[in-house]
């Protein structure tokens, strides 16, 4: 698969687990938010220092902002990361669906003619409500 087909390049590919993790510390796209270096660094297993450079090479490849709030550096990210955040998503999004198929095979047959009694039930509905998201049609479809 070429580069132009995935829809971003292979340089920006290598930077997404590294704005996964900032997402993971509350940056966006909105607002300055502050971040504690050894903290950070303590959590991935390395050092202040090497976050730094990470931090630095964020901002040199134009996907982060830093600035200082109250002596402390902060960080946002730029649409370029929303962007590349956004492709992952929707890559991943795209994924499931398309793996989430559910195919029903049988043959449709009669039942006793009870289901519409029971589907219409108001504990029965509550529950389709509550755990499903709809409310059901008052009946049943047999397969067999």
């Amino acid at each position: 698969m070429s580069r132009a087909s995935l829809g971003i390049d292979y340089k920006l590919l290598r930077r997404i687990p590294y704005l996964i993790l900032l997402v993971k510390y509350g940056i966006n796209d909105k607002d300055y938010v502050t971040i504690n270096l050894t903290r950070l660094a303590n959590d991935i297993g390395t050092t202040p220092q090497n976050v730094f450079k990470i931090i630095n090479r964020l901002t040199d490849e134009g996907l982060i902002i830093k600035s200082t709030v109250s002596g402390q550096l902060a960080i946002k990210f730029t649409q370029r990361a929303s962007e590349a955040l956004q492709f992952v998503i929707d890559t991943i999004r795209h994924y499931l669906d398309e793996r989430l198929v559910i195919r029903l095979v049988g043959s449709v047959t009669s039942g006793l003619g009870e289901g519409s009694f029971y589907m219409s039930l108001e504990g029965y509905v509550k529950q389709f409500i509550e755990k499903l998201g709809f409310k059901p049609y008052p009946g049943t479809l047999m397969l067999s």
